[in-house]
């Protein structure tokens, strides 16, 4: 049985896991943290673009969405060390790590 992890925890979490396997600064990795909570929240809500670095250093452009009509159920605990998303240009999950994060478009797609 997973259970919901409060809002500030999950900042905290990601902030810390930001800042041990990166090179950001604490401030950078708060900052960052903030922004994937927030990426987080917009996928729940509709389309979004945002842009990552892949594992082979590629910067990537990506248009997801979580709010999908399909109801997935997983008994596995969150991941926080990764952020999945389903992708609308290749009609798949994907994931990335949350450090490659770079930022969210500020750009509407409805």
């Amino acid at each position: 049985m997973s259970r919901k992890i409060k809002m500030r925890v999950r900042v905290m979490r990601y902030a810390h896991h930001i800042y041990h396997n990166s090179e950001r600064s604490w401030r950078e990795s708060l900052v960052t943290a903030w922004e994937l909570y927030h990426l987080k929240q917009a996928l729940l809500k509709g389309r979004v673009k945002f842009y990552y670095k892949k594992k082979d250093g590629v910067y990537r452009v990506a248009f997801g969405t979580l709010a999908l009509h399909l109801k997935t159920v997983s008994k596995q605990a969150e991941n926080l060390k990764v952020l999945t998303y389903y992708d609308l240009e290749r009609n798949a999950f994907r994931c990335f790590k949350i450090e490659n994060f770079l930022y969210m478009s500020t750009w509407g797609l409805r």
